[in-house]
C-alpha cells in the first residue's frame, strides 16, 4: 500500500471509532410552557400597587408588592396553587423590617386581578389567614399591564 492510501484508511478508522454516540430517538412535543401575567394599581396618592406571577399547570408563583406614598412598603414573594380562577399562596413578604407570612387569594377575571381583604387571624404554623374567606372582599383591584 502506498503512504496516501494508508493515510487515508487511518484517518477514515479514526473517525470511525470516534464517532459520537446517537442520542436516543426522543418523543416529538414540547414542554410546557409557563405563563407570565403582570398587573398592577396606582392609586390617586401616588403608591403603586404591583403583582406579577408566573403559572404552570395549577403551580403558581410571583411577586407582590406594594409601593406606598406616605408608608412604608410591603414587598414579597407567594407561591402556591390555582384553582378556577382563584389562587390561593403564601405570600412571604418584609414590612416595617420585619418577615411575615401570609395566605392570599387572588381572583382572576378577564384584564383584572382582585385580591381578596378581610380580617386576618394568626394560624398555629404562624401564617396570617382571612379569618373568614367566605366573607371577604375582592376591593383590592389591579389592572392587567405589560410584563416588563
Amino acid at each position: 500500500m502506498n503512504k496516501l492510501s494508508l493515510s487515508a484508511l487511518i484517518i477514515g478508522l479514526i473517525f470511525a471509532f470516534c464517532k459520537q454516540p446517537e442520542k436516543p430517538a426522543t418523543t416529538q412535543g414540547t414542554a410546557p410552557q409557563a405563563t407570565i401575567q403582570c398587573f398592577e394599581s396606582r392609586l390617586p396618592d401616588g403608591s403603586v400597587l404591583t403583582l406579577q406571577f408566573s403559572e404552570l399547570n395549577a403551580e403558581v408563583g410571583g411577586v407582590l408588592e406594594y409601593d406606598f406614598a406616605e408608608k412604608d412598603d410591603a414587598r414579597g414573594t407567594f407561591k402556591g396553587k390555582k384553582e378556577g380562577d382563584i389562587i390561593t399562596a403564601i405570600w412571604t413578604h418584609t414590612v416595617e423590617g420585619q418577615t411575615q407570612s401570609q395566605e392570599i387569594m387572588v381572583k382572576i377575571e378577564g384584564g383584572k386581578a382582585m385580591k381578596a381583604n378581610g380580617e386576618l387571624e394568626s394560624g398555629q404554623d404562624g401564617v396570617l389567614r382571612l379569618k373568614d374567606k367566605a366573607t371577604a372582599s375582592w376591593s383590592e383591584t389591579f389592572e392587567r399591564v405589560t410584563c416588563e
